[in-house]
């Protein structure tokens, strides 16, 4: 799991342990979900000049990507950008 895909509503959250925090979950549990928050937390940190909005790129050319729908207030020219598939790219949006 990671950040990208926990909700910012809370009671969306809730997926099985430790994924998620359901209601009732057993208090076995509990420990497992803080340590996973714990680590997509630190992920998060490690890397967090790279925000993940959750879009999927798509490839266009060499020096080209296109996202569904208008994202120019996502992707303003001269942000820095990293798209990760078999290998790392780095770019910046012009």
């Amino acid at each position: 799991m990671s950040i990208k895909n926990w909700s910012s509503t809370a009671a969306s959250n809730n997926s099985a342990p430790p994924n998620g925090a359901p209601e009732n979950m057993a208090p076995s549990a509990v420990n497992d979900t803080i340590r996973q928050v714990m680590a997509d937390v630190r992920a998060w940190y490690e890397a967090s000049e790279w925000l993940d909005f959750g879009h999927t790129p798509t490839f266009v050319s060499a020096t080209a990507f296109t996202v569904t729908g208008d994202q120019t207030d996502t992707y303003q020219a001269g942000r820095r950008v990293r798209i990760t598939d078999a290998s790392t790219l780095y770019g910046t949006i012009t």
